[in-house]
Formats: structure tokens, C-alpha cells, sequence
């Protein structure tokens, strides 16, 4: 039998009808699995610091509970409330969180974005391509400038852990951290001016929200 042909709604029924059917299975996970791994990639980009071992152990993770014991968790899913794909981005969604707050004990916050379904390539992309020119702009700082941002914004420590680290006091955090998005909102603007003049009063904000460059 060609189960790539099945629907959504038959091949569901058919992994929780046959859940030791390992074709059945594998065809599932291969069509669903790039809007899950798309969705892990663009939440954890967003949040944390990560390697692509922590995507693939959230993308491990959450299809191996869907199909463990008997697809137990295939088995709530109600076709009369939601699409799979939108019950599917929930439980990626949620799992994704879950993950940064016990990996790296952040309070996260889902963004509006990730509050709707759909597929994420576009954003993703565009997300890295800002990603990319905030890492240029960093990688022009100083290297005490570069240790600075990295201990307050991607090891997220507070004030006075920072000052500690340092040696400097927690009013000097504030004074070094309003300085340092002054250097980098420099650079950023130049950077992008020079690429695209039209993409600067669009991707300076963007990239400012994502990362929290405000004073």
C-alpha cells in the first residue's frame, strides 16, 4: 500500500490503528517532520544561543512522544476542534519552551508570530539574515565591548552578576550597556546602509526587537 497517498486524517488513523507499522510511521514523521523542525528552529533562534544538537533533541523528542506507547498521544487529537497541523504547532511550540526554560532557566515568552500556524521558511530565513548582520556587528566590537554583550545578552546575567564579573560597579553596567547599543545601532546602520539604503527604517527596528537593543 502507498501510504505517501494517504490524507492527513487516514494516515493518523492508520499509525494509532497499526502502531508497530514502521512504514506507516516513518511516512508520518516525513511529513510533518519540516514544519516541526522549521518551528523548533525559528523559536529557539529567537530565545537562545543554540547548536543544532538542540534542535534535533526537541525534534527527537516530540515525535517520539506522539508515537510512543500505541500513539497514545496521537489518540487527543480531536479532528473537530483543529487541524492536525495546528495541534501538531502547539505541541512543538509548547515542547520548544519548555526546553529553553529548563536548559538554559529562562522565563520565555511566546511572541505573537509563534501564536499562528503555517509555515515558517520565509521568517526563518529572514530572521537569520538579521541574525547574520547583528553577528557582523558584534564581531567589530572590542573584545571587552564582545565580552560584555555576550554576559548580558545571550548568558542573560543580571546587573550585578555582570558587575561582579567585571569588576565594575552595577551603575557602570548600565552606563557600559547604553554605550555599547549606541556602538552597535552604528554599526548595524552602516552595515545595512551600505547593502540596501531601503532596508534600513526596516531591519534596524526588527533587529532591535530581537534582541532587546534598547536603552
Amino acid at each position: 500500500m502507498d501510504y505517501h497517498s494517504l490524507s492527513d486524517t487516514e494516515l493518523i488513523d492508520g499509525c494509532i490503528t497499526q502502531p508497530t507499522n514502521r512504514e506507516m510511521l516513518n511516512v508520518f514523521v516525513g511529513r510533518f517532520s519540516k514544519s516541526v523542525y522549521q518551528t523548533i528552529s525559528w523559536i529557539l533562534l529567537r530565545h537562545a544561543q543554540v547548536v543544532k544538537e538542540d534542535v534535533d533533541d526537541v525534534f527527537q523528542e516530540i515525535f517520539v512522544n506522539l508515537l510512543k506507547d500505541g500513539c497514545r498521544a496521537l489518540k487527543k487529537y480531536d479532528y473537530t476542534k483543529a487541524r492536525f497541523s495546528t495541534y501538531l504547532l502547539t505541541i512543538t511550540k509548547n515542547r520548544t519552551i519548555n526546553y529553553i526554560r529548563q536548559k538554559w532557566r529562562r522565563n520565555v515568552v511566546l511572541h505573537e508570530e509563534f501564536m499562528c500556524g503555517g509555515d515558517f521558511s520565509d521568517d526563518l530565513l529572514e530572521f537569520k539574515e538579521r541574525k547574520e548582520m547583528l553577528d557582523k556587528a558584534v564581531s567589530d566590537l572590542s573584545p571587552k565591548d564582545r565580552l560584555f554583550f555576550k554576559l548580558y545578552y545571550k548568558d542573560s546575567l543580571p546587573p550585578d552578576k555582570i558587575a561582579l564579573v567585571l569588576g565594575i560597579s552595577k551603575d557602570s553596567v548600565y552606563a557600559k550597556k547604553a554605550k555599547l547599543i549606541h556602538k552597535l545601532k552604528t554599526s548595524l546602520s552602516k552595515n545595512i546602509s551600505k547593502s540596501n539604503k531601503a532596508d534600513l527604517s526596516k531591519k534596524l527596528p526588527k533587529i532591535e526587537a530581537d534582541y532587546g537593543l534598547s536603552d
